[in-house]
């Protein structure tokens, strides 16, 4: 039985970057399938976004 959730409540910004950032991953990872060159850049766009996220907590 899992414990809880004892955090904060998500706000509305939350499920939205929660969105940006999985929008991101899904152009990510079609851009990876047709270019496997792409990686890096998909890598540091998808680190930016958690990054951004992160600042504003």
């Amino acid at each position: 039985m899992s414990a809880p959730n004892t955090g904060p409540r998500p706000t509305a910004a939350t499920y939205q970057e929660n969105a940006h950032l999985s929008g991101a991953v899904r152009a990510g990872a079609a851009r990876i399938g047709r270019d496997p060159a792409a990686f890096t850049a998909t890598v540091h766009a998808a680190r930016e976004i958690v990054l951004a996220s992160l600042a504003r907590t």
